[in-house]
């Protein structure tokens, strides 16, 4: 039995995890994520990528926080960052 890939899909400038249940085409599907993890095509068609491994920039805590955006890019989600001053 391989690995499950974790998906996600953008909604709203935010991640949402694929679930183990979910809808896919209007109607719930048990084991989703094992299906979509075995079919990475058609996960993508839907709208469910893997997320690229970025490490995020370091922030000082007390006085930055850090900002982050999303989009496909190479069939993987790419996450931005941005440190902001607080």
């Amino acid at each position: 039995m391989s690995e499950i890939k974790q998906l996600y899909k953008i909604e709203n400038g935010a991640l949402v995890a694929l679930k183990q249940n979910d809808i896919h085409n209007g109607a719930g599907v048990s084991n989703l994520d094992r299906y979509f993890s075995e079919h990475i095509a058609e996960a993508a068609a839907a709208g469910w990528y893997e997320l690229a491994e970025v490490e995020p920039p370091e922030c000082d805590a007390e006085t930055q926080c850090l900002e982050s955006s999303y989009e496909v890019v190479g069939g993987k989600i790419q996450t931005t960052y941005i440190v902001k001053t607080i």
